[in-house]
């Protein structure tokens, strides 16, 4: 799996139009719709997944799953925000720009460290 991101990551890197929103859906393992709903999310302002599904142009529940992925890879928070009739709903936010950063910093770099042991074997052999 790794290997096969590194691969997707090395053939983008040759495109000329190569943008840091490529590197953070191949780091992360994205799809378009994905990439569309981390673009639309803000920081500061929550998006429930009905509000990102119009704007997306899907489904709620497609939305929803963009948005739960992008919750369990840390790049999306979830809150809850109480109605003004009755109940509550959840909220959607992005993670800020320096933490998307780090993240995707840290992610790399791990991912050359452990390219980078196993061809050290070669230089064993």
């Amino acid at each position: 799996m790794m290997l096969q991101k590194f691969s997707n990551l090395s053939k983008m890197s040759k495109k000329d139009d190569f943008d840091c929103i490529d590197v953070i859906g191949c780091i992360f393992n994205l799809t378009q719709t994905d990439i569309s709903v981390i673009e639309l999310l803000k920081t500061d302002y929550g998006a429930t997944a009905l509000e990102i599904a119009t704007m997306i142009g899907k489904d709620r529940s497609t939305a929803h799953r963009s948005l739960e992925k992008l919750v369990a890879c840390g790049l999306g928070q979830k809150g809850r925000k109480t109605n003004e009739t009755r109940g509550y709903s959840y909220v959607y936010t992005r993670i800020s720009d320096r933490d998307l950063y780090l993240k995707a910093k840290s992610n790399i770099d791990m991912c050359y460290k452990k390219i980078e042991k196993a061809l050290h074997q070669l230089k064993k052999s």
